[in-house]
């Protein structure tokens, strides 16, 4: 007969002779559940990863607690978790140094600890930056913002495809990891990725590109500044305003017509 676990049971036995029964004799136990080796599953063991990392494993114990360890230095990588539910799991790392880590997992339910996971390897890497603006596939105007995050105090080097000296270098992450400034580039397909730099225990650390971001840089709207809104015109007026010299700008109206283009001159 199954027992429920982890709760005390009592067991109570007499015996029998010539329909005369003995006094009851009585014990208690309780049954554990069988401890399961937790399983570590993202990121692969031997994966490179940032200074940043959340470990998913698998049979966890509802109840238990979690907790990741590096099987080469004794203190724990992590506080212990409880486990809310059976199976997945997931606990985040932070700060992480930049080296090769052995982890193993355990879990402790009631006073009782698993076997450790297999080990996992992992390393540590100088992580690329990231854009947050402009967005992949997205459009921007001739000069506009790059910006993105980074490991506060390093400096992001960006490049153009097909130039041989980045397009902008020495651009400081700060404090709360974010970095921007200011780009011109000509109109057109663009793809741009990035590097950071920064010293760790006196080395110099670069990190590896981050993926190519493709974007299109278009021309800026014109400006209209005559006829004004709500002005009355004839059946023949001139439309003027401001835009980037040397563009061409092409008016259409409500309906449709198309006014021949005509050239931007000083702006």
């Amino acid at each position: 007969t199954p027992f429920e676990a982890n709760i005390e049971h009592t067991v109570e036995v007499t015996q029998t002779i010539l329909d005369l029964p003995s006094k009851p004799t009585s014990k208690t136990f309780t049954v554990h559940r069988v401890m399961l080796q937790p399983l570590i599953v993202v990121p692969a063991s031997g994966s490179e990863v940032g200074y940043d990392v959340t470990i998913e494993g698998d049979n966890g114990m509802r109840g238990a607690m979690m907790q990741l360890h590096d099987s080469q230095e004794g203190p724990p990588l992590s506080d212990p978790l409880e486990l809310l539910e059976e199976g997945k799991w997931s606990i985040q790392l932070s700060g992480l140094e930049l080296r090769e880590y052995f982890l193993h997992a355990q879990q402790t339910l009631n006073g009782r600890d698993s076997a450790n996971s297999a080990e996992h390897r992992l390393k540590v890497v100088v992580p690329p930056p990231r854009f947050t603006t402009p967005i992949p596939g997205g459009k921007a105007p001739r000069t506009s913002k790059i910006a993105g995050t980074g490991r506060r105090t390093a400096r992001v080097e960006v490049w153009l495809e097909g130039a041989t000296e980045p397009l902008l270098t020495g651009i400081e992450v700060n404090a709360s990891g974010n970095w921007e400034a200011e780009v011109s580039l000509p109109v057109g397909n663009t793809t741009i990725w990035a590097f950071q730099t920064f010293v760790h225990n006196g080395i110099p650390q670069r990190s590896q590109p981050n993926e190519r971001l493709r974007y299109k840089v278009v021309p800026a709207a014109p400006f209209i500044e005559t006829p004004t809104a709500d002005d009355h015109v004839g059946r023949r007026v001139v439309v003027s305003g401001f835009a980037t010299p040397g563009d061409t700008v092409t008016v259409t109206l409500g309906s449709g017509y198309v006014q021949t283009p005509g050239n931007v001159a000083s702006g």
